[in-house]
């Protein structure tokens, strides 16, 4: 049995008006993208607007997530008992959709948008994570009044409060930059996978993820994460419309991982702090289309490994300095690390990253 809409706050602002925009970005994930779709039209804010980018599927993902929201398809439930409540019973449909081609939504010329809840925008090619998100990002620059955007991950389910939480720590802190939540497994759920952001060591190319794999509600020191992180885990960044106007958007240099990294550095030089919002719970898969989540020794974590490698480098390349010169001696470390260890799987991944890299070089001299 479907919610009733006096059950739940759904957006009644015009689109001009509404405070939020929350995009997710698609890539043959619709099945998530629908859960996800359907733990946000039950927060408890009022005024907020969905866009959902789609990278190219090229499976019916568009035509899916307009069928859910037309009433035509349900959402999966999860298994856990915890997080089934968050997705169902289904919200009332149908929900008001629209779709647009990328250059449509970019259009500056054409105006505001009209009234709806949900956007559907075709990216029309897939040029990774940071160029996808930011065709929406365009689209709330250009043809909305939004004051803040929530970059969200597609694999994630969210509590009903965690974008009110998200607003609240935004206008606490003093000129706020990217504010990040707590993010808690899918299975168990009661394991955290971060709070809220992570320290990016750039001389050693590690990162220390805070409350990574500690139980979902310790004792936190708010305060204490946020002086120590540099950058808020890019699964959940909510960022207000000064930081987009005076930053920018993502590096579109970068396909796939770092761009939050890169992102809040550039944030840094413009004075804008980082924040973390505790009781913003969001539920996150972690690494459905890359295979981050498998096993170093395993295989199907070559794409992952093969992407992050080059980030990583294409990201210390700009820092300049000795961090620069320290590109090849790190590398020629992993890659003798996997030869020793036997994983050739690994090895030929970050051979590709190398001549990717390689690539991206040539063409930005003036960056490197």
């Amino acid at each position: 049995m479907a919610i009733q809409a006096e059950e739940y706050r759904s957006v009644k602002d015009s689109f001009s008006a509404l405070s939020v925009a929350v995009l997710l970005l698609n890539y043959k994930g619709w099945r998530d993208t629908i859960a996800c779709l359907e733990s946000l039209f039950r927060m408890d804010h009022p005024t907020f607007l969905v866009l959902v980018c789609d990278n190219d599927s090229r499976d019916g993902s568009l035509d899916r997530i307009e069928d859910w929201a037309l009433g035509r398809l349900k959402a999966n439930v999860p298994d856990h008992a915890e997080l089934a409540p968050l997705v169902t019973p289904p919200v009332s449909k149908p929900l008001s959709v629209y779709r647009l081609t990328r250059s449509e939504a970019e259009n500056t010329a054409a105006g505001p948008l009209p009234d709806f809840q949900l956007l559907l925008i075709d990216n029309g090619d897939n040029r990774g994570f940071a160029a996808g998100n930011n065709v929406g990002l365009r689209c709330i620059m250009r043809r909305t009044t939004c004051k803040y955007a929530w970059v969200l991950n597609n694999d994630t389910i969210v509590r009903p409060d965690a974008l009110s939480h998200l607003i609240r720590r935004a206008r606490e802190k003093d000129h706020p930059g990217i504010t990040g939540s707590t993010l808690l497994f899918f299975n168990p759920p009661d394991t955290a996978q971060a709070f809220g952001g992570a320290f990016y060591n750039t001389w050693t190319g590690r990162a220390t993820i805070f409350g990574a794999l500690s139980p979902a509600s310790p004792p936190l020191d708010q305060r204490l994460i946020e002086r120590g992180m540099n950058y808020v885990i890019g699964a959940s960044m909510f960022v207000p419309r000064d930081f987009l106007e005076k930053v920018g958007l993502m590096s579109e240099d970068l396909f796939l991982y770092f761009e939050e990294i890169d992102w809040a550095v550039r944030g840094h030089k413009y004075g804008f702090s980082l924040a973390y919002a505790p009781e913003s719970i969001v539920y996150h898969r972690d690494g459905a289309t890359t295979g981050s989540y498998h096993p170093k020794e395993d295989p199907r974590r070559t794409l992952f490994d093969m992407h992050i490698t080059r980030s990583r480098m294409i990201f210390h390349s700009k820092q300049g300095g000795l961090i620069r010169l320290l590109i090849l001696p790190q590398f020629f470390l992993w890659f003798a690390r996997a030869l020793f260890r036997g994983h050739t799987y690994r090895a030929r991944a970050l051979v590709k990253a190398l001549c990717s890299f390689r690539r991206w070089r040539r063409k930005n001299p003036r960056l490197t």
